[in-house]
């Protein structure tokens, strides 16, 4: 059976939904900004590759080949793709490796409708 990305995305509402109060309130949130992440990209790239317009690297080139693809696009509706993705990329690279750094509700909450309409907008393309 082959994993449905978009249930990243899921994790990602339910929790941001959590993570309004209590304990573990910044692994929750920048849980879901990391899994929110996670659901855009992986369902871009599996588009792109059954389109034969990707060819996966399979290690952390991907995540800077994707967007390259999306961004040199000749169609339009794949640039803001591209585009998303990056923010996305480093809004999940921040809450991932940046310990300092408070992640807030806004940001979660950015990140996570972000990714819902970039996956939206996939469909679409």
């Amino acid at each position: 059976m082959c994993f449905d990305w978009s249930e990243y995305l899921r994790l990602a509402e339910q929790l941001a939904a959590e993570a309004e109060a209590g304990e573990l309130l910044q692994a929750r949130r920048r849980t879901a900004v990391s899994r929110a992440y996670y659901a855009a990209f992986h369902s871009t790239m599996g588009l792109l590759k059954s389109r034969g317009e990707y060819a996966p690297q399979g290690d952390g080139r991907d995540h800077e080949g994707v967007v390259r693809t999306c961004s040199q696009s000749s169609s339009r509706g794949w640039r803001p793709i591209g585009n998303d993705l990056r923010r996305l990329r480093r809004q999940r690279v921040n809450a991932d490796y940046k310990a300092a750094m408070e992640v807030s509700d806004s940001l979660v909450q950015s990140a996570v409708e972000r990714a819902r309409d970039l996956i939206d907008r996939l469909k679409r393309v």
